[in-house]
Parts: C-alpha cells; sequence; structure tokens
C-alpha cells in the first residue's frame, strides 16, 4: 500500500506544478454592449404656402354649435366650400377654431402645388371681402360672411403632401 501511496502523493504534487505553470484563466468577459441605434433620419419637411382667416357668419348662433351632427356637417360644408373655390383638397383647409362673435370661423388654407389659384389672390379676394368664390351650396344656409383678417404666411409640414 505504501507504493500507492507514494504513487498518488507523485501524482498530486505534479498536478500541483502543472497548475502552478499555467498563466491563471482571465475572468469569462462581459456580454458585449450592442452599439447605440443611430438616431432616426431626419423627417423631410417642407414649406407650404398658407392663407389663415377669420370669418363671422351673422346668421349662425354658436349655441348650434353644441349639436356634434350640426357641427360636423357645417365643418365638411366649409372644407368642401373653401377647398372648392380655391382649387385645393379638403386636407388642406383647416379649421383652427370655431368660437362666438356671432360665429366665429378661424381657418388656414394650404396651398400645395396643384392649388388653382395663388395663396395671394385668395388673400387679395378675402380681404375685398369677397365671398362670391364660395360656392352657393355653402353660402345659402348659412347666411353672409363677414371677413374679419385675413394673413398669408407659410406653414412647415413634417412631410411633403400629394401634389
Amino acid at each position: 500500500m505504501h507504493n500507492w501511496t507514494h504513487l498518488l502523493m507523485l501524482g498530486w504534487r505534479l498536478v500541483q506544478a502543472l497548475n502552478a505553470s499555467l498563466p491563471p484563466v482571465p475572468p469569462p468577459l462581459p456580454p458585449p454592449v450592442a452599439p447605440p441605434m443611430p438616431p432616426p433620419p431626419p423627417v423631410p419637411t417642407v414649406v407650404v404656402p398658407a392663407v389663415a382667416s377669420s370669418m363671422s357668419f351673422s346668421s349662425l348662433d354658436i349655441n348650434t354649435f353644441q349639436d356634434k351632427k350640426f357641427r360636423a356637417d357645417f365643418e365638411e360644408r366649409f372644407k368642401k366650400g373653401v377647398a372648392k373655390s380655391v382649387g385645393v383638397t379638403v386636407d388642406d383647409v383647416l379649421i383652427d377654431d370655431i368660437h362666438s362673435g356671432s360665429v366665429v370661423v378661424d381657418s388656414t388654407v394650404l396651398f400645395p402645388s396643384t392649388a388653382t389659384i395663388a395663396p395671394e389672390e385668395f388673400t387679395a379676394a378675402l380681404e375685398r371681402n369677397l365671398t362670391v368664390s364660395f360656392p352657393a351650396e355653402f353660402l345659402e344656409p348659412y347666411g353672409n360672411i363677414t371677413v374679419n383678417k385675413v394673413s398669408l404666411g407659410s406653414v412647415v409640414q413634417s412631410r411633403p403632401r400629394s401634389g
């Protein structure tokens, strides 16, 4: 038995000697960190000429706009009437606000390159209070329109509009 013990001890010393001569095992590396996502590309913008206006409808009562159906019908007809008179789509006619003072509608009309009249021409017509450019089907149910103010400017949009 003595030989076996001696052999085991020699083997153990050999393992220890080998372990001592090997370089230490480095700790495991942390998992790689994903590189940060690049920023999204800039959103294209386009500057579109626009005409802002404020118009009064003396035949209307502001309280009628509490009726959601009446309001929706009025807004649709207003947008269609303005769009038809200018040659733009209803999406280019924005109703910014409807408030009292009889009934005052603040709106902005965008003029893409497909508009049939120039924004300057529309501005001049509104400044002369020429509501004759509005279709009769719009004017009949709502009465006379008075243009309170009008201004020519532009709107920066986050994406080009069709047209």
